[in-house]
């Protein structure tokens, strides 16, 4: 198996000492607030009259809320040929699996302060067709499978553009119509 990528998944310990998984299916949070109870939502939407009514939406207790990182959990997942129809050439993806026993847990401090040179920048992130498709065969899709999907996907880009050009001439009609002709 070829690992390409691995996943961290951030643990928050809070003051209560509870321990809240960033990935955690089952409560769907990942922040906490200063005294460890969970948050729900990070925004506050206010009517347009409570707006103009309110000089300051913030309160004092909103400025000491804080979030702790505990531990970095890397994971390793299985790479799969996905239908991502943005690529270029076979598109591949993180599968959802992944082994339990293979994960590696650090401090985040101490992840942090080993952590070899800068972050990578969007260009170094990049992976070339052809050095794509040669990490699905080293996973074990076929050429077939390959070709497959890049066929498929190269239909759906087409849809989309002909479905693109379509609304652009309608807007464009309507807005000489409206615009133009008295």
């Amino acid at each position: 198996m070829v690992t390409l990528y691995s996943a961290a998944v951030i643990k928050m310990k809070s003051s209560g000492g509870r321990t809240v998984d960033s990935h955690d299916d089952s409560n769907h949070v990942s922040f906490l607030g200063a005294i460890g109870q969970i948050i729900k939502s990070c925004s506050t939407i206010h009517t347009h009259h409570e707006s103009l009514n309110n000089q300051s939406t913030s309160t004092h207790s909103d400025l000491n809320r804080s979030v702790r990182f505990h531990t970095v959990e890397f994971r390793e997942y299985p790479i799969i040929l996905c239908d991502n129809p943005s690529a270029s050439g076979p598109p591949v993806g993180l599968g959802w699996g992944y082994d339990p026993k293979n994960t590696l847990q650090a401090q985040v401090d101490a992840y942090e302060a080993n952590r070899e040179g800068l972050r990578r920048s969007k260009s170094e992130l990049r992976i070339p067709p052809y050095v794509r498709e040669f990490i699905l065969l080293e996973n074990g899709y076929t050429r077939s499978e390959i070709r497959s999907m890049v066929k498929m996907l190269e239909k759906v880009k087409e849809r989309r553009r002909k479905e693109n050009l379509r609304q652009h001439n309608i807007i464009e009609r309507y807005y000489w119509y409206c615009c133009f002709i008295p």
